[in-house]
């Protein structure tokens, strides 16, 4: 059974959760996007962001131990990832050779698959094939060069190996993000999610049920929005600067 979180009158659902994260990656897409590397509203906004991904791999793994289809789940992520690319090398990555984070969490719905196949074996055949699968997993995000490659499938792996034990799967988790500083990252700053997750009631939020494809509109909508911002921010400075 999972570990059961005393939250008292703390109710974080999905809907919370996910709230949160769109809310920490809009940050992190304004710094990028409207601000220059150096200047302090850039460097705060950036640390804000940290907190995103850590959260979207944690709902990850509920989603896929909770969803009713897991191919449509992984069509979707796949579909979206795919729609957000175009529009994610214009504004983000500058760069056809980086793909967005759909894609890691992608390549994480097919690990999970991949580990829940291999339950069922003996536990030393399954720790020798679910270590080299995730090493798999985690050699193919490299070489594609997925958002937080490696460091990204580790931390789906860390949620879900240790998702009977709500605690020390966060504390495996905060370390896996956490090496993200050696890729020149800032996964340290990550730890407001940690907390987040600690309070979640394990319920599925309104929005959730009602607006099921609400977030993945959000990654490439707001990406485009901010673009065209930008694009209309540059243009009225450049019409001012020459009049």
């Amino acid at each position: 059974m999972k570990e059961k979180i005393q939250t008292n009158d703390i109710q974080i659902n999905t809907d919370v959760l996910k709230i949160i994260a769109c809310i920490c990656m809009l940050c992190d897409h304004v710094a990028i996007i409207l601000f220059m590397p150096g200047d302090p509203t850039y460097e705060i906004m950036r640390r804000i962001g940290r907190t995103a991904f850590p959260i979207f791999c944690f709902l990850l793994t509920e989603g896929f131990i909770y969803t009713h289809n897991r191919k449509r789940y992984a069509g979707s992520l796949l579909l979206f990832a795919l729609l957000s690319q175009p529009v994610y090398e214009i504004s983000i990555s500058e760069s056809s050779e980086r793909l967005n984070v759909m894609f890691t969490l992608l390549l994480g719905i097919i690990l999970l698959q991949v580990l829940e196949q291999l339950s069922d074996l003996q536990s030393g055949i399954r720790f020798c094939l679910s270590g080299i699968s995730i090493a798999l997993i985690c050699m193919i995000a490299s070489y594609i060069h997925c958002s937080y490659e490696a460091i990204g499938i580790l931390e789906i792996a860390a949620f879900y190996i240790f998702r009977q034990k709500r605690v020390l799967s966060l504390l495996f988790a905060y370390i896996v993000i956490s090496l993200d500083i050696l890729m020149g990252g800032a996964g340290l700053w990550a730890a407001p999610a940690f907390i987040f997750i600690y309070f979640y009631n394990g319920k599925q939020g309104k929005i959730s049920k009602k607006y099921k494809y609400l977030f993945y509109f959000f990654y490439p909508g707001h990406l485009l929005a901010l673009l065209l911002i930008g694009r209309l921010i540059f243009y009225i400075w450049y019409l001012s600067y020459w009049s």
